[in-house]
């Protein structure tokens, strides 16, 4: 292990779509000769040292043995879009902040403790506000000058401009003056004056005496009302958004925040069982079957939920029910769920297929189309495979997703979910071949940006 290499604690939320990013940047962090720390939950201990990074727990709510989407079915089910939002905002950002910060701190302590005289980054997932709280001033024994951060944005950017729609308002881009009015407007309406308070009661509690919004304070010229979230997407010493430039709505970023890349398709596991159908998926999609003129290959459709939401009549079954009668398509339905099933009335059509839990990225290798109500996670391994997109959704992220996909025509986006918009929509797409082009320049777009020696790059600026 090189001396002059930092000592890594890497933060982020237990959950499937944020530590997956940060299993992969650790274990390429850790070939590379970083000692590499993970702060999560228990439950990832295996995922952990599998990439051979040191596990160190997450305490209080965070680390609760108990199913955090259970215990809170308020926050992630119940009414529409917006509100829903705002409540996994204000948990996800704002009530496990104390769990988060005293995680974070005890991994710190216990690394100061064995490694005194090494320097030590922390890499902090913008959506986990113990980021936010250490700059803010909280204090970690140990050390006697602030740590140095290096934020992975994998979600959408959080901030504010006048030129792009803000954060989460599902709005069309539009830089004119009138779509900039809009914005404003927008950004100044749609966010509870609680949250405000709350935050600041919130870092009270944590110790922490600096006012929520002071690291705002360098942005007021930018002409609109910066949201609370804006401060944990900009507090970091360098911020990547972990995305490509023909994916992002044009935006004036603070100089430290920058273009991360995408993350490179994973190795499939070594032990992955494979599901006997498979064999028809890859021979369908072989240059042999391609180019044989006896050979009618089949538009291979990918359909996926997402992990958060486990409601299959939302969006699998309406697209098996909207293509089932299309003999030149074969859906294949991922559930996202180890052990769940799939009850359709009538049964499976014969050109669907259906798999409780699989890698995304085994079945897009293959795919003409990947249609999900899933978030960023999704829309990075359909970009990253070069495959052609249809989102759907109002909840999370999922509208500001649809809308980065359709303005870099990526593919569409629809809402409502029925099963005319999905037949009417995946079959434009798998009939217009610039959808493919476009996707395959995107994936070019992304191989070409060599993510990890991007993350590499900088944390080691931050050693000088």
């Amino acid at each position: 292990m090189a001396v002059n290499k930092p000592l890594i604690l890497f933060a982020t939320l237990p959950f499937e779509g944020h530590m997956t990013p940060a299993l992969q940047i650790s274990g390429h962090l850790v070939s590379r000769g970083f000692h590499v720390t993970i702060v999560t939950a228990e439950v990832w201990r295996p995922a952990v040292e599998t990439c051979e990074a040191r596990f160190s727990p997450t305490l209080g709510l965070l680390g609760s043995p108990m199913e955090i989407l259970g215990l809170y079915p308020e926050v992630w089910s119940g009414d529409s879009g917006p509100q829903r939002t705002v409540r996994q905002l204000e948990f996800a950002n704002v009530d496990i902040m104390p769990s988060a910060l005293e995680s974070v701190r005890f991994g710190l302590m216990n690394m100061r403790r064995e490694n005194p005289d090494r320097k030590v980054i922390v890499l902090c997932d913008t959506a986990y506000p113990a980021g936010f709280a250490l700059k803010l001033g909280a204090q970690v024994p140990g050390f006697d000058k602030p740590v140095k951060t290096v934020g992975i944005s994998v979600s959408l950017p959080f901030w504010t401009h006048p030129k792009t729609p803000p954060y989460l308002s599902g709005l069309p881009h539009d830089d004119s003056e009138a779509g900039q009015a809009r914005n404003k407007l927008v950004a100044s309406t749609m966010w509870p004056q609680h949250l405000k308070s709350k935050a600041q009661e919130t870092l009270r509690l944590c110790g922490i005496a600096a006012r929520f919004d002071s690291i705002l304070n360098n942005y007021k010229d930018d002409g609109v009302e910066h949201i609370i979230w804006d401060s944990w997407w900009v507090c970091h010493d360098t911020t990547l958004q972990m995305c490509i430039p023909s994916l992002e709505f044009p935006s004036n970023w603070p100089p430290h925040c920058k273009f991360g890349g995408m993350l490179p398709i994973k190795p499939l596991p070594k032990d992955l069982a494979y599901p006997e159908w498979l064999e028809e998926v890859v021979t369908n999609s072989s240059q042999q079957a391609a180019v044989d003129a006896a050979c009618k290959r089949k538009k291979i459709v990918v359909v996926a939920q997402g992990t958060v939401i486990q409601d299959h009549n939302i969006l699998v079954v309406p697209t098996i029910k909207a293509l089932g009668n299309r003999e030149d398509v074969l859906v294949v339905a991922i559930l996202c769920r180890r052990g769940a099933t799939l009850s359709i009335d009538g049964g499976v059509p014969a050109n669907a297929r259906v798999i409780d839990y699989f890698p995304y990225d085994a079945l897009l290798a293959h795919a003409d189309v990947f249609i999900t109500n899933s978030g960023y996670g999704g829309f990075s391994h359909g970009v990253s495979n070069g495959v052609p997109m249809v989102q759907t959704g109002d909840t999370e992220d999922k509208m500001d997703v649809g809308r980065r996909i359709v303005w870099s025509g990526l593919g569409e986006y629809i809402n409502p979910i029925t099963v005319e918009n999905i037949g009417d929509s995946v079959g434009r797409v798998i009939e217009n071949d610039k959808f493919m082009k476009r996707a395959q320049g995107l994936r070019r777009e992304a191989d070409e940006f060599r993510t990890f020696e991007v993350v590499e790059r900088e944390i080691m600026a931050l050693m000088k």
